[in-house]
């Protein structure tokens, strides 16, 4: 199962550039911690920090950041199996390791630069310690779970509350805060204030199952208004429904029949689910992902639990676990599968893109864009596109000193404020304010397009704006 999860990974990872809207966060992170400054970003440091190590034997400023995503994304498959045999027997445990193998999103994010296989490595590690017993590993392994993605606080509790005994749950806890707790002085100490959660949650980290690689219409980074914000049920409707595209009906029946045959340590991870409607976050696949390990785990034991129930009906035990298999590939065919398959984290052409504004545009350039590949790879800073009308972004960008506008289709068929500067080439000649720069059009409304900002008086004289583009 190893092997079959390595190559499916190896797959995946060279069909797609691994990039996500958040990498270049962890990138400029660990470029920070390389070079002995503060890396004051919207994440924890655990991953950028694993980058920064691992940059000095692999000098490609991307790989890095890949290659440790795929180990942790191998090393989870023995480490899910280990998980299942606490649970069922090694031989239906290996039904367990097949599904993490196979799993689309898991296949996926073992190849991205995130830090979501390297979270999931350490929160499963610390139920399988847990679970067998070993309290003060767990909470360890779970308190370094923080120090890369802060949603290990969700879990602690609940996983010291499920570890069966009362020295266990003491146990946990001690072991999470003894690294937990100094973490959390340095990010005090870093930025200057108390922040248990500095992450800021993208909607952007792809790949979200409904369309990979793109951006909610508004400001990631701002929580929606309240009066935009859907209710705790309806929340809860819309998170469940994200769940059942990552882990299809007859993957789930299982995984439930499993939790009610063996409650535990196993179930920690599940309390995300009824969290995440209380937070500002939209309902994405990502934020599901720490829930797999133990849903795979209960999955397979039902098979055992009937082969070792009614002797007599043990026919029945692999054709439950075909049930799971065959779960499994309309994951593949479903939303998660389309999104690991279009996971191409960054598309040539924006890159293409940013590598022409770096050669063209001046140093210390500012470029506007819901994404942050572009000015990325143009070595240029990055800030998000506001929330407004159109015309009070391009007043915006004009008074705050944007140099670029960055317009992609995925972009502009989400954010219908940008879409007629992409679509309508009667409204982008009117618009005085822009200019078209540079662009890529792969086929009819696919593609990127640069705007250079026009500001001052240089829109009194329509040619002079015009002068500015370059062929």
């Amino acid at each position: 199962m190893v092997l079959v999860g390595l190559a499916l990974r190896l797959w995946l990872l060279f069909g797609n550039a691994g990039m996500t809207p958040d990498s270049p966060i962890y990138l400029r992170m660990a470029d920070s911690l390389a070079a002995g400054r503060p890396a004051i970003e919207p994440a924890h440091h655990g991953y950028p920090t694993l980058i920064a190590g691992a940059s000095q034997a692999i000098p490609e400023s991307e790989w890095p950041g890949r290659i440790i995503s795929l180990i942790s994304g191998v090393l989870l498959l023995p480490v899910v199996h280990g998980l299942a045999r606490t649970v069922t027997n090694p031989r239906w445990a290996l039904l367990a390791a097949a599904l993490a193998a196979l799993h689309p999103l898991l296949v996926a994010y073992s190849g991205a630069i995130a830090p979501d296989s390297l979270f999931l490595l350490m929160v499963t590690l610390s139920m399988l310690m847990v679970s067998s017993y070993k309290f003060t590993s767990g909470g360890l392994w779970l308190g370094l779970g923080y120090v890369v993605r802060p949603e290990a606080l969700w879990i602690a509790p609940a996983l010291a509350l499920l570890s069966r005994e009362v020295r266990g749950t003491v146990a946990v806890l001690i072991a999470f805060a003894a690294v937990a707790l100094p973490y959390a002085g340095y990010l005090r100490l870093e930025r200057g204030h108390w922040s248990l959660a500095p992450q800021v949650v993208s909607t952007a980290s792809a790949p979200a199952v409904q369309t990979p690689g793109t951006v909610a219409p508004t400001d990631a980074s701002a929580p929606p208004p309240e009066a935009a914000r859907p209710g705790y049920l309806q929340g809860l409707l819309r998170h469940s429904a994200k769940l059942v595209e990552l882990w299809p009906w007859p993957l789930l029946i299982l995984s439930l029949l499993g939790l009610a045959l063996a409650p535990g340590p196993l179930i920690a991870p599940l309390v995300v689910l009824p969290l995440l409607p209380l937070l500002a976050i939209p309902a994405d696949g990502r934020f599901l992902l720490a829930m797999l390990p133990s849903l795979m785990a209960y999955a397979a034991l039902p098979p055992r639990w009937v082969a070792e129930r009614w002797p007599r009906a043990r026919a029945a035990a692999p054709v439950l676990g075909a049930i799971a298999l065959a779960g499994m590939v309309v994951c593949w065919i479903g939303p998660a599968g389309g999104g690991a398959r279009a996971f191409v984290g960054g598309p040539r052409e924006l890159r293409e893109a940013g590598r022409w504004l770096r050669e063209h545009g001046p140093a210390g350039a500012t470029v506007m864009d819901r994404q942050t590949f572009v000015a990325f790879f143009a070595q240029m800073r990055h800030v998000p596109v506001p929330d407004g009308s159109l015309d009070a972004i391009l007043e915006h960008a004009r008074a705050t000193g944007v140099d670029y506008l960055v317009v992609e289709d995925n972009v502009a068929g989400f954010d219908p404020r940008l879409a007629p500067l992409f679509a309508d080439g009667s409204f982008r000649k009117a618009e005085r304010r822009l200019n078209v720069v540079h662009e890529v059009i792969l086929e009819p409304l696919k593609g990127v397009m640069v705007f250079e900002v026009v500001r001052g008086d240089s829109l009194a004289d329509p040619a002079a704006a015009d002068s500015i583009a370059t062929p």
